[in-house]
């Protein structure tokens, strides 16, 4: 009999695999590789599956999914394994319901140093996502649950989920969380972005009512969902709260969701800024002008306006971009 190979062998393995092999060459020993009982080995045939869009894969990852929900606690501490299944299985456009209706209310409680921890709060997420991707008929019903959840990372991806739900009903579900607050500033940018995709003309004044927030970080997610959906509006609200502010640090932090607009006039205004304003204001110009980096024309166009400035604490900022 020849010898047991260590996990570590066996993973060097498919790295190699994955590196060197075409997909049909990969999909033998990754089905023969998801067959096992070791859950690290299983993680990482997910991930490849994911990586190469090895849709043949989907089959052999719904069963060991399977095995592994059978003692999760004992066959994949970490919840690590079923993670990485249900994630590589949205990705591969998996019609299979059935892995995401059971990993979405699964509980993992392992003990760690003073306590214990859920492990399996990733996989609620990832599953939810994957039961909005397929508008399973409950999937509303799982998500205004996930809502709740104790942990930050399902409750962000049940707004997220609503989001790609549509309809009233979503919409709702998504005032009623934001009216009810959240302790994680992330969730509630998801549930302004959400709201935003899903009914922008009546979301656009609501989110725009948080920009005035107590709490900077609900003020600054509501600034950069406005930023990133795109319209008219939610530009004409962020421009309006820039004026009718007279705090440079409040403005400071309007400029990141500006840029985000994309649009010209909102650049123009902000090489304004780097022009006119203060250093305070034209630092965070500068710092909110990195997503355009890529054009060469206006890069030019801002060092111009900065060498005008004489400024080294704007050079340096500026200088920052060419580390990335």
């Amino acid at each position: 009999m020849p010898p047991r190979r260590s996990t570590e062998d066996v993973l060097a393995e498919l790295s190699r695999l994955e590196a060197t092999g075409l997909d049909d060459e990969l999909l033998a020993p990754l089905k023969s590789a998801s067959a096992g009982a070791n859950n690290i080995v299983i993680a990482k045939v997910a991930r490849i599956a994911e990586r190469r869009n090895l849709i043949d894969l989907s089959e052999p990852l719904i069963a060991a999914f399977a095995r592994l929900m059978r003692d999760p606690a004992k066959k994949d501490k970490g919840c690590r394994a079923l993670t990485d299944i249900a994630r590589a299985l949205d990705a591969l456009g998996s019609r299979d319901s059935a892995v995401f209706l059971q990993g979405i209310a699964h509980v993992q409680m392992e003990p760690v140093y003073g306590g214990r921890v859920d492990t399996a709060a990733m996989l609620r997420a990832t599953c939810a996502l994957g039961l909005a991707r397929l508008y399973h008929p409950d999937a509303a019903l799982h998500l205004t649950h996930l809502l709740v959840d104790p942990e930050p990372q399902p409750r962000g991806a049940a707004a997220r989920g609503l989001g790609y739900l549509g309809g009233e009903q979503a919409e709702l579900l998504l005032r009623l969380k934001v009216l009810n607050g959240d302790e994680d500033n992330e969730v509630l940018g998801e549930c302004f972005s959400s709201l935003l995709a899903v009914s922008p003309e009546r979301s656009v004044p609501f989110v725009t009512g948080y920009l005035a927030a107590e709490k900077t970080d609900v003020a600054e997610s509501a600034a950069l969902a406005l930023g990133e959906c795109g319209r008219d509006d939610a530009y004409r609200a962020l421009m309006a709260h820039w004026d009718s502010t007279i705090k440079a640090t409040e403005r400071a932090r309007l400029a990141l969701p500006i840029a985000l607009t994309k649009r010209p006039e909102a650049r123009d205004f902000l090489l304004d800024v780097v022009r006119e304003s203060s250093a305070l204001l034209a630092k965070a110009a500068i710092d909110a002008l990195r997503i355009f980096r890529w054009d060469a024309p206006f890069v030019d166009q801002l060092h111009r306006v900065v060498e005008l400035r004489n400024s080294r604490e704007l050079a340096h900022a500026l200088s920052s971009w060419a580390e990335e």
